[in-house]
C-alpha cells in the first residue's frame, strides 16, 4: 500500500468523518503528501479555511491518536483502502447517494452476482428459518449475500453464506476495526479471515457506531447487490431505508411476506403493495434472475467447457435429466458419460437433485 493511503487514512481519523466536502477536495489533490510528524498534519490542515472551533478539535485529534498504531493495523490486517477516484472503486457504488469518498476494505469484492439480505434484529422463528433457506440456496448458486453485520437477519444472511465459494459482504455502520455488536465478535473474525468474503466500511478507523451510521451505510448494502431481499421490517424500519435506495438505485426488491398479525410484516406487505417482487423461497428469486445469472453464467462459467461439456448442459437448462437419460441422448457410452458429467459437477456446472436428476447450477 502507498504511503499516501495510509495518509489518506490518518487525515480521514483525525476529521473525524465529518467535513466530507473537504476531504474530497484532500483525496483530488494530485500532490503526494506525507504525514511523518504531527506537526505535518498541523500544517496541513492550516491550509484549509476552517472556524477557529474546527480548527482547535481537528488539533486536539491529532494531539490524541496514535498514528503508529493506525499504520501497524492497516499493515497487519492487510486493509485495503480505495478512494473514489480510484479504478478500483466499486462501479456500482459511483451512483448511489452520495458515494463514499473512501472505502476500507479487508479483502477484495469479486465480480459474483450479489443479492442483498436484510430483515430486523429481532426476528420471528419463521422469518428466521426462511431466510437461513433462502440464502443458503442463493449461495449454492453462487450468490454473494450482502448485509449489515447487524443482530438477526443480518447475522443470519452471513452466516449461511461465509462459507460458501460466492461468499458474503459485511457493511459496517462501524470504523473496519470495530466490532459491533460485541457478540458479533467471531462471525466478525471469521468474515475477515476467509478471503471469499469482504468487510467494507466508509467510516474511518476507530469510528464508533451511531445512530446515523447504520440508516447511512444502507444506501451502500443495496448499492453493492443486484437485488435486495426483505425478510421482514416495520413501516419505519432500516429495511424500508434500504428498500427505498434500491429503488432509487433502480434494484430489484423481494419481500417475504408473513402473518398480518405480526407488526415486523407490516413494512414487508406495504413493499408488495407498492410494487415488490413477492417471494416465497430462493426459487422465485433465482427465476426473477435467471436472464441476467443466464448470461454471466455463459459468459465465465461455460468459456471454458468443451463441445462435449456445452452440449450436455444445453440439453440440461431445457430439462433436468438422470444419468440414462444422459447416457441416451449423448451417444458417448456409460464411461465416457460419467466422465464428462462428473468434470461438469466437479466444475460447478450441474447438480444432482434428489430425485437423481442433474439440473444446471445457475
Amino acid at each position: 500500500m502507498s504511503l499516501r493511503k495510509v495518509d489518506l487514512a490518518k487525515m480521514h481519523l483525525i476529521l473525524g468523518g465529518g467535513k466530507e466536502e473537504l476531504f474530497k477536495e484532500i483525496i483530488s489533490n494530485k500532490v503526494n503528501f506525507s504525514f511523518r510528524e504531527k506537526k505535518d498534519l498541523r500544517d496541513f490542515i492550516l491550509n484549509f479555511q476552517l472556524t477557529p472551533k474546527e480548527q482547535e478539535n481537528i488539533f486536539k485529534r491529532i494531539n490524541e491518536t496514535d498514528f503508529l498504531k493506525v499504520e501497524q493495523y492497516i499493515e497487519k490486517n492487510n486493509i485495503r483502502i480505495v478512494t473514489i477516484f480510484d479504478s478500483e472503486y466499486p462501479e456500482t457504488l459511483r451512483n448511489v447517494f452520495s458515494p463514499p469518498s473512501i472505502l476500507y476494505l479487508t479483502g477484495e469484492i469479486k465480480d459474483h452476482f450479489r443479492i442483498a439480505v436484510v430483515g430486523p434484529r429481532s426476528p420471528s422463528v419463521y422469518a428466521k428459518e426462511v431466510t437461513r433457506k433462502i440464502v443458503r440456496v442463493l449461495s449454492e448458486n453462487n450468490i454473494s449475500i450482502v448485509s449489515g453485520m447487524a443482530s438477526g437477519i443480518d447475522r443470519i444472511a452471513h452466516e449461511e453464506s461465509c462459507l460458501a465459494s460466492a461468499g458474503s459482504i459485511g457493511v459496517l455502520g462501524a470504523g473496519i476495526d470495530v466490532v459491533y455488536p460485541k457478540d458479533n465478535f467471531q462471525l466478525y473474525n471469521q468474515m475477515k479471515k476467509s478471503p471469499q468474503n469482504v468487510l467494507i466500511s466508509e467510516f474511518p478507523l476507530g469510528f464508533p457506531p451511531a445512530k446515523y451510521t447504520f440508516p447511512k451505510r444502507n444506501r451502500i448494502i443495496s448499492g453493492l447487490a443486484q437485488g435486495v431481499l426483505i425478510t421482514e421490517g416495520s413501516k419505519k424500519s432500516g429495511s424500508m431505508i434500504t428498500a427505498r435506495h434500491a429503488y432509487e438505485q433502480g434494484k430489484s426488491v423481494y419481500a417475504l411476506p408473513g402473518l398480518v398479525s405480526n407488526p415486523l410484516t407490516q413494512g414487508v406487505h406495504q413493499l408488495i403493495k407498492d410494487g415488490a417482487t413477492l417471494i416465497e423461497s430462493a426459487e422465485d428469486i433465482l427465476i426473477d434472475l435467471y436472464p441476467m445469472l443466464k448470461i454471466q453464467a455463459e459468459n465465465k462459467k461455460f468459456l471454458n467447457l468443451t463441445d462435449i461439456e456445452l452440449s450436455i448442459v444445453r440439453k440440461l437448462e431445457v430439462n433436468p435429466r438422470t444419468i440414462e437419460e444422459i447416457i441416451s441422448f449423448s451417444e458417448l457410452g456409460i464411461n465416457e458419460t460419467l466422465r464428462f458429467v462428473s468434470v461438469l459437477e466437479i466444475k460447478g456446472i450441474i447438480k444432482k437433485e434428489i430425485n437423481n436428476k442433474y439440473f444446471v447450477i445457475i
